[in-house]
C-alpha cells in the first residue's frame, strides 16, 4: 500500500477510500498535513520489515521469528506476515507448520500473532485443520483471547463510565465486561470452536461462557448476529457437561448397588471380586470441571440461550433441581417461557 503514495499526495487526488485513509492516519500510518499526505517513517518501516519476512518465508526459523519479537517493530509486520499466510491457499501449510513448532518452543507472542492472522483472514475452519492433540484446549484460549483483543468493539457502557473510575477499577472492568462482537470475524471462529470436540472445549469452557455471552445477548447489537440457535445448544451442551455430567459407569454401579439392598454375605463377594479385578493403567475418574471466576458469565448465558432455544429448559429444572426428569415428573414449558423467547 505504501507503494499507491508519494510524497506530499494531494488529499482530494488520494486513490483511497476516505474511511481507510483516516483509519491509517490514526494508526500512524500516514500524516495529513495542510490538505497534503505523506507516509510516515514507521509505516515505511513496517512495511519493509513484511516485505523481507515475505521474502524469506521459505529459510527463516521459528526462533527467528520469536527472537525478531523481542524488537517491537516487528510486532506489525508480523501479524501482516500471518495474514498474508491464513489468506493464501497454498501458504496454509505453511502457517500450520509456523503453529506447530510456536507451541513446541512455548513461543507465546509469535503463537498470539499467528492467531492473530487466522482471525482476521475470517478461514480459521480451513487454516486450523491441524492435529493439536492434548494442545488443543491451549490453543482455544489462545485463540479467544485473541478474539477479545482484536475483533472486538469497546462497550458503550464501560466508555461512560470509565472516566470517573480509578486506574484499578478501570482495569478489573475491562477483564469482567466483555466489548461489543465484530460478526464478521466471530463468526467465522464459533463455526470452528462448535465442530470440535467438546472434551477439549469444556477444558476452557470459562472463556467459551465469556464469548457466548458477549454473543447471546438480548442486547440490539448480538440480536442481529448469525449463528444464534447453533452457539445456543451449543452453549448449553456444553454447560450441561459443566454443571451436570453424567456419571461414570462405575459411579453409576456404585450408585444402583446403594439403591439395592445387599446382605454381609453379599458384600464380601463383591469385595472378593473387585479385589481380583486387574487395575487400569489410568484413573478412570470422571474429570469435574470448574467455573471459577467465569461462573457469572455461564449463567448469564444459559439464561440468553433458553430464551432463544426455549425447549431446552427442561434441562435446567433438572440442573436446578438435582435430580432426574422422568415422564411423571417432566414439566413443559410455560406459554409465557414460549412467548417470551
Amino acid at each position: 500500500m505504501a507503494e499507491q503514495f508519494t510524497p506530499d499526495l494531494s488529499l482530494h487526488n488520494s486513490p483511497v477510500d476516505t474511511k481507510i485513509l483516516y483509519a491509517l492516519v490514526r494508526r500512524d500510518c500516514l500524516r495529513v498535513v495542510e490538505g497534503r499526505i505523506a507516509v510516515t517513517h514507521r509505516f515505511v518501516g513496517d512495511c519493509a520489515r513484511f516485505r523481507y519476512l515475505l521474502e524469506n518465508r521459505r529459510q527463516l526459523e521459528v526462533s527467528d521469528l520469536a527472537t525478531r519479537l523481542r524488537n517491537p517493530l516487528w510486532s506489525q509486520p508480523m501479524r501482516w506476515f500471518a495474514l498474508y499466510l491464513a489468506m493464501e491457499p497454498e501458504e496454509t501449510e505453511t502457517w500450520q507448520e509456523l503453529l506447530q513448532e510456536a507451541l513446541e518452543g512455548n513461543h507465546l507472542q509469535l503463537l498470539d500473532l499467528l492467531l492473530d492472522g487466522v482471525i482476521l483472514s475470517s478461514k480459521p475452519c480451513s487454516v486450523l485443520q491441524v492435529s493439536l492433540g492434548d494442545e488443543l484446549p491451549f490453543l482455544i484460549e489462545r485463540l479467544l483471547s485473541r478474539l477479545f483483543a482484536i475483533a472486538t468493539f469497546p462497550n458503550p457502557y464501560l466508555a461512560e463510565t470509565s472516566q470517573s473510575m480509578s486506574a484499578a477499577v478501570r482495569l478489573a472492568a475491562q477483564e469482567s465486561i466483555t466489548g461489543i462482537p465484530k460478526p464478521h470475524l466471530w463468526k467465522p471462529v464459533w463455526r470452528w470452536l462448535i465442530s470440535q470436540n467438546q472434551e477439549a472445549v469444556v477444558e476452557e469452557s470459562g472463556l467459551v461462557f465469556k464469548a457466548a455471552e458477549a454473543w447471546l445477548d438480548w442486547g440490539i447489537f448480538a440480536e442481529k448476529f448469525p449463528l444464534r440457535v447453533e452457539v445456543a445448544e451449543f452453549i448449553l451442551d456444553l454447560a450441561q457437561k459443566v454443571l451436570l455430567p453424567d456419571p461414570s459407569p462405575q459411579e453409576r454401579v456404585d450408585r444402583d448397588l446403594q439403591e439395592q439392598f445387599v446382605s454381609p454375605s453379599e458384600l464380601a463377594e463383591l469385595a472378593k471380586l473387585k479385589h481380583r479385578e486387574l487395575l487400569p493403567k489410568k484413573s478412570t475418574r470422571k474429570k469435574r470441571y470448574y467455573l471459577g471466576d467465569f461462573s457469572t458469565n455461564a449463567f448469564a448465558c444459559i439464561v440468553f440461550a433458553l430464551r432463544i432455544v426455549p425447549e431446552r429448559s427442561v434441562w435446567l429444572l433438572r440442573a436446578l433441581s438435582g435430580r432426574e426428569i422422568t415422564p411423571a415428573t417432566r414439566l413443559e414449558p410455560t406459554e409465557t417461557l414460549l412467548k417470551a423467547g
